[in-house]
């Protein structure tokens, strides 16, 4: 299929290629057909479309066709191209390239189902031959009942009870008359491995899954160490790059000030050159004045210099004016400058008198947490003489028992969030158990059986309640 295409494209891209690209387009075209020559595999089937739209899209380079059109479409070297035969030879391919992919993918799907149930069958034989052998040899050739037997008679005898052993085999020897004490031994045995094999199976299980995750947590920790120094590593780049487009534009703007400070020296120089030509041209006519002696002479003499000096004049004008608007124009620039670094300034100066005032108030509120800290200090600082009458007096806290009137409470050092008096009073639980308090039942039967019958006032919520009964 594809030597045909090279058979029909070759010869007309060389005829549409200068002599010069025509070398160099026939090793491709010789590579691209020797390519075609081999067995078309299926990852060989995804490259064919854009293998064929590079050989058939190659001809019609918009680039080279819009230079030939401009050089000139009419030259005898190149020849006229049927474009809509070449459309159509560009579809054709372009469908014969879909048939091809949905071919594959349908032998790749049934060669796989064909794969899969072959491997099933296999399996199935490989499981119906020994499922017979391994039930068998599940419980060491014994029956399901026997073991459940054997085993419930084990668990009768511990190791508590005296002679269990001996016990043991009697009774297992009495269940099964059939088998041997050896058979009985070794089926304990069996059972006993089997036992072992399953808790280290377990045990390795478990080391196995604590590993696992202990690597996880590494790996994640890796990673998100490995993101955060990625992440780091843009902003410095960013920052940098920033400060580069910031010295470039600074570097720009000194270079226009450095041309516009040489076009002023250069404009300057040039006024006072000519402001010494005028000096020595006044200086040559005073002495040609002197030198004239004719009336004609003389007026003509003047009227060239008036025609000179208002020339000289139109063209100083104009040269003062551009010399006005240069240095306009760089004094604004140069307060736009100062502007822009007293912005900074006091946008710094605002800042760092926030971060003063935040100071500020952050240590004066360490200094009044240490004060309070300290008042209670010296409240509850033990300051006391040698009294033998105080030793044997009433103390403050028995007086402030029995005082009547309530001291008057400080405010707490920290919020307290809890139930007001108010809030505690109003359940009737708690005004019963005070009157039984008062009354010395409240360690009574009857003190609990009223307890128990009195509801409080909102009912608890219904996920603190069990529904379990025991």
């Amino acid at each position: 299929m594809k030597a045909g295409v090279e058979k029909k494209t070759t010869p007309l891209r060389s005829s549409l290629l200068p002599p010069a690209e025509q070398t160099e387009a026939a090793p491709q075209c010789m590579t691209s057909a020797g390519m075609w020559g081999r067995d078309i595999k299926s990852n060989d089937i995804a490259t064919i479309p854009s293998i064929l739209i590079q050989s058939s899209f190659a001809l019609f380079h918009p680039e080279k066709l819009t230079i030939r059109m401009k050089n000139g479409a009419g030259i005898s070297k190149y020849k006229p191209v049927d474009y809509e035969r070449l459309q159509a030879i560009i579809d054709a391919k372009r469908l014969e390239t879909d048939a091809l992919r949905e071919k594959n993918k349908k032998l790749q799907c049934e060669a796989k189902a064909t794969k899969e149930s072959g491997v099933l069958r296999q399996q199935r034989q490989v499981w119906c031959r020994e499922y017979s052998r391994l039930k068998k040899a599940e419980f060491g050739g014994w029956c399901t009942d026997d073991h459940q037997r054997f085993l419930f008679t084990l668990s009768q005898y511990t190791r508590g009870i005296a002679n269990s052993r001996e016990l043991c085999m009697d009774m297992l020897q009495r269940l099964f008359p059939d088998r041997t004490r050896k058979q009985l031994l070794e089926h304990e045995r069996v059972w006993d491995m089997w036992r072992y094999t399953h808790l280290q199976l377990k045990v390795v299980t478990q080391q196995w899954q604590r590993d696992y995750k202990e690597l996880v947590n590494r790996a994640l920790v890796t990673l998100e160490e490995a993101k955060h120094a990625h992440q780091e590593e843009l902003k410095l780049q960013k920052d940098r790059k920033h400060q580069r487009d910031v010295c470039l534009q600074l570097r720009k703007k000194l270079q226009q000030w450095r041309a516009q400070q040489e076009e002023v020296a250069t404009l300057e120089g040039i006024i006072a050159a000519r402001q010494r030509e005028r000096e020595e041209a006044r200086l040559k006519r005073d002495q040609e004045k002197e030198m004239e002696f004719r009336t004609e002479q003389r007026e003509k003499i003047r009227q060239f210099h008036v025609k000179q000096r208002n020339r000289m004049y139109v063209v100083e004008q104009r040269e003062r004016e551009r010399l006005a608007h240069l240095r306009g124009v760089m004094e604004e620039q140069a307060r736009e400058d100062r502007e822009r670094v007293q912005f900074r300034a006091d946008l710094f100066l605002k800042r760092w008198a926030a971060k003063q005032e935040q100071e500020l108030l952050r240590q004066k509120e360490d200094e009044e947490i240490q004060n309070r800290l300290e008042a209670l200090r010296i409240k509850v600082r033990v300051v006391a003489e040698g009294d033998p009458d105080r030793m044997m007096a009433h103390t403050e806290a028995w007086k402030s028992r029995h005082r009547h009137d309530e001291c008057e409470v400080q405010r707490p050092l920290y919020p307290l969030n809890t139930y007001t008096d108010a809030q505690i009073m109003s359940d009737p639980r708690v005004r019963a158990e005070q009157s039984l308090w008062k009354a010395g039942l409240h360690h009574s039967q009857y003190a609990k059986k009223v307890l128990s019958t009195i509801h409080p006032p909102k009912p608890p919520r219904r996920d603190t309640k069990s529904t379990l009964k025991f």
